[in-house]
C-alpha cells in the first residue's frame, strides 16, 4: 500500500491512547502527516510529545486507536519492523532506547546513520545515544571522542539549548559511568546554569540530579542538598516525567542517608524504584535500585541493601550495561 491510498497521508494516526499503568498518557490523539510535510509538535511538558512518538515507533504500546504508515497499520507491529518500513526516533534524555540492550541498539543507531546525513541534529542525536551505548561497553575513549563530534557540530550550528539539555548531560554521563565526578560537574554545571538562565525548566529538571550525582560522589554533600532544594521536580515538571522524578528522589535519598536520616533517605529511595518500576527504563531502575542499597547499607539493613544490589546488577546485565555492573560490585566489595 502506498499514501495515495491512504488519501494521501504517510501517516495517519487516529484517536490514539496510551497508559504507563494506570496513567494514562494520551487521550484519543489523531494527526495526519503527508508526504513531503514537515510536522512540528509543540506543547507544555506533560502534554504527550514523547509518548505520541514513542508510540508511533512502537516503543510504547498504543491501548487505543490506531497508527497507518502508507495506508498499513502498524498499530501492533513491533518497533524493529515499523524502523524497516522507514520510521525511525532517537529518544531525548539518557533512557537509552528503553530495555533495548546495548548492542541491538548500536544496531539500530547504525541503520538510522545514513539517513542523519541532511540533519544535523538527528546527527547530533545519534552521536550522543552511541556515546552513552560505548560507554555501557566501557568504551569511554570511544564514546568522548562522539561527544567530541556531537559537541563541535552543536557549536557550529549554535544550537546552545541542545547542547546544553542533551550534548552536555551525554558528556557528563559518560564521566560518572568511568568514575570521574570531577569532569562530570565540568560538563554539567554549565548546562544546568545555562538551562536555568533560558527558561528551559524540563530539561533542567533532567540534567540536575545528574551535577548533585557529581557532586555527591565528591563528598560535597552539603552544596548538593542546595541544589535538590534550588531545583526540585515539582517546581520543574510535571509528575508523569519519570526521568526527573526518579532523579531527584533517588540522589536526595544518598545525601540524606549521609546525614543520618535514614527514614526520609528510604522513603524516596523506596519511592524512585516504584515509580521506575512502571516504566521500561531499565538502566534507570537499575541506578534507582543501586542507590536505594546504598541508603540501606548506610542504615545498616545489609541483607535488604545486598538484594537491591543483585537486583540492580541484574537490570544493568540484561540492559549490557556493562560499565555499570563493574562499578557496583567494586563498591559493594569496598563498602562491605
Amino acid at each position: 500500500m502506498n499514501a495515495s491510498a491512504n488519501g494521501g497521508a504517510v501517516l495517519e494516526v487516529s484517536a490514539l491512547c496510551s497508559h504507563y499503568g494506570r496513567i494514562q498518557a494520551l487521550h484519543g490523539v489523531s494527526v495526519k502527516v503527508a508526504k513531503g510535510a514537515l510536522v512540528a509538535l509543540v506543547g507544555a511538558n506533560g502534554a504527550g510529545k514523547t509518548t505520541l512518538l514513542r508510540t508511533i515507533s512502537g516503543v510504547q504500546p498504543a491501548s487505543e486507536g490506531k497508527i497507518l504508515f502508507c495506508g498499513e497499520d502498524i498499530t501492533r507491529l513491533r518497533s524493529d519492523k515499523r524502523v524497516r518500513l522507514g520510521i525511525a526516533q532517537v529518544p531525548e534524555g539518557r533512557q537509552v532506547f528503553g530495555p533495548m540492550p546495548v548492542e541491538e541498539a548500536l544496531e539500530r543507531l547504525e541503520e538510522m546513520r545514513l539517513r542523519a546525513e541532511t540533519n544535523r541534529r538527528f546527527e547530533i542525536a545519534l552521536l550522543e545515544q552511541r556515546a552513552q551505548l560505548e560507554a555501557m561497553r566501557g568504551r569511554f575513549e570511544v564514546a568522548r571522542d562522539l561527544i567530541s563530534q556531537a559537541k563541535t557540530l552543536a557549536k557550529e550550528h549554535g544550537l546552545q539549548v541542545l547542547f546544553d539539555s542533551h550534548t552536555a548531560p551525554a558528556a557528563g554521563s559518560v564521566e560518572l559511568l568511568e568514575g570521574d565526578a570531577a569532569a562530570a560537574e565540568r560538563e554539567l554545571r554549565p548546562a544546568c546554569e545555562g538551562l536555568e538562565r533560558v527558561g528551559e525548566l524540563g530539561f533542567l529538571s533532567s540534567v540536575a540530579p545528574l551535577l548533585v550525582e557529581a557532586l555527591f560522589a565528591q563528598g560535597r554533600d552539603e552544596e548538593a542538598l542546595i541544589l535538590t532544594e534550588r531545583w526540585p521536580p515539582e517546581r520543574l515538571t510535571v509528575p508523569e516525567d519519570a526521568d526527573a522524578q526518579v532523579g531527584w528522589r533517588r540522589v536526595r535519598a544518598k545525601l540524606l542517608a549521609r546525614r543520618g536520616d535514614f527514614e526520609e533517605a528510604e522513603r524516596l529511595g523506596r519511592e524512585a524504584t516504584a515509580i521506575v518500576s512502571s516504566t521500561d527504563f531499565l538502566d534507570l531502575h537499575a541506578h534507582a535500585l543501586a542507590d536505594l542499597a546504598e541508603v540501606l547499607r548506610l542504615a545498616g539493613k545489609l541483607e535488604e541493601s545486598a538484594a537491591a544490589v543483585q537486583e540492580a546488577i541484574r537490570l544493568y546485565e540484561r540492559k549490557g550495561n556493562i560499565a555499570a555492573v563493574a562499578r557496583l560490585v567494586s563498591a559493594s566489595v569496598s563498602g562491605a
